[in-house]
């Protein structure tokens, strides 16, 4: 014969259960990522802002297709906000797979100045990419908030330019 007290705790455990599993298997991690893969000169612009255009990697890391709907995009140079650009393009992405979407960015022309000012007197550019995708899974569509930042090592780049410039003078 069970308890009383036993008989309520495995209730409440059996209820628990599978609320439990349904939990795990939920996430809330964005199924897409974000990677800077090229920058080129745009058309146009201003006294305001300078047009470029970022090439941006969207990677599908679920096992199921999606289609990007569009999004909005936000670069940042050593921690200084310095544009924004928006995508309306439509982009389906295949399980495990990745795309291109070339996003039209205007830069403010002063805050790049300045960020340009404070990377020309150090050693080192940081770059963060913020995204918000709008996210079509199966017959639910999301908006996720994505985010990749890197660094470059002016030195390093410096090294690598010498490098690439042929061999050292009086080298046969």
């Amino acid at each position: 014969m069970i308890r009383p007290s036993r008989r309520r705790f495995l209730s409440v455990l059996a209820l628990a259960a599978p609320l439990a599993a349904g939990c795990a298997s939920v996430s809330d991690e964005p199924p897409v990522g974000v990677l800077l893969s090229d920058i080129a000169p745009g058309q146009g612009g201003g006294v305001g802002d300078a047009p470029l255009l970022l090439v941006v990697r969207l990677e599908n890391a679920s096992p199921e297709p999606i289609t990007i709907e569009g999004g909005s995009y936000r670069i940042r140079l050593n921690g200084t906000d310095i544009g924004r650009g928006l995508s309306n393009e439509t982009l389906p992405l295949d399980r495990l797979s990745t795309a291109t979407v070339t996003v039209p960015v205007h830069l403010s022309t002063v805050r790049l100045l300045g960020s340009l000012y404070r990377i020309l007197n150090s050693s080192q550019v940081s770059y963060q990419l913020d995204a918000t995708l709008y996210v079509q899974r199966g017959s639910r569509s999301r908006k996720y908030r994505v985010s990749r930042e890197g660094a470059l090592d002016l030195n390093e780049v410096q090294q690598i330019l010498k490098g690439l410039g042929g061999p050292p003078a009086g080298t046969p």
